[in-house]
């Protein structure tokens, strides 16, 4: 990726190392969510990680600006039925309305904020 596009985007991509240490620690202090929510998934290390932790048991969302990272992402993990990616920004996305539809289930987020505005 370009200096220009990684300003643009604030791209960091977490390392998978780190996520998975990440997702264990979250898992020994968080009980087993319904739902995991990586708001800026990026190449998707957090909902990867999340998935060795957790399995197949909670429904998994990814969402990312960048087409390369979701169409990566999708295919990546398209083997997954649990897991939902869509391409949206992070600050024109409705969250309020999309937390309230699973008001009644354990959420986690995970994964790195948005480092541009």
């Amino acid at each position: 990726m370009s200096r220009k596009k990684r300003v643009e985007f604030g791209d960091f991509q977490t390392p998978d190392a780190l996520a998975l240490q990440v997702s264990q620690l979250v898992k020994k202090i968080f009980p087993v969510p319904s739902v995991v929510v990586e708001p800026t998934c990026g190449l998707g290390s957090f909902l990867t990680a999340s998935l060795r932790q957790f399995g197949e048991y909670p429904q998994y969302y990814g969402f990312d600006i960048n087409e390369e990272y979701i169409t990566n992402v999708r295919y990546v993990l398209k083997e997954r039925n649990t897991v939902s990616i869509e391409r949206v920004d992070f600050f024109q996305k409705d969250w309020k309305t999309f937390f309230e539809e699973r008001q009644d289930k354990k959420i986690l987020v995970i994964g790195n904020p948005p480092w541009v505005g």
